[in-house]
């Protein structure tokens, strides 16, 4: 009888850790998805004020005369859709 009162003690014992623990990670997780939505917002901020610095010191004439003495222009970052192994081709390509 002892035993069984031991073991079922145990085990007990043993789920209530495991739930504290799932419960421990389930609050990091919360706490993590927090801290990227506010660093995105951050992010977002700093985009939109560099936007309108940019707005206020270019015109669009100015804008349409940089892009003709660049040439043609190639997007900084390659489709997030695209296959990876276009997207190795296009920086093979780009590095020849």
């Amino acid at each position: 009888m002892f035993v069984r009162v031991l073991v079922l003690v145990l085990s007990m014992g043993a789920t209530g850790i495991t739930l504290l623990a799932i419960r421990q990670q389930e609050h990091l997780a919360a706490h993590e998805l927090a801290r990227t939505r506010l660093e995105i917002m951050r992010i977002e901020d700093e985009r939109r004020r560099v936007r309108a610095a940019l707005a206020r010191e270019l015109s669009p004439a100015q804008v349409r005369m940089l892009s003709e003495t660049l040439g043609p222009l190639a997007p900084a970052i390659q489709a997030l859709d695209a296959p990876a192994h276009e997207q190795e081709a296009v920086v093979a390509q780009d590095a020849t």
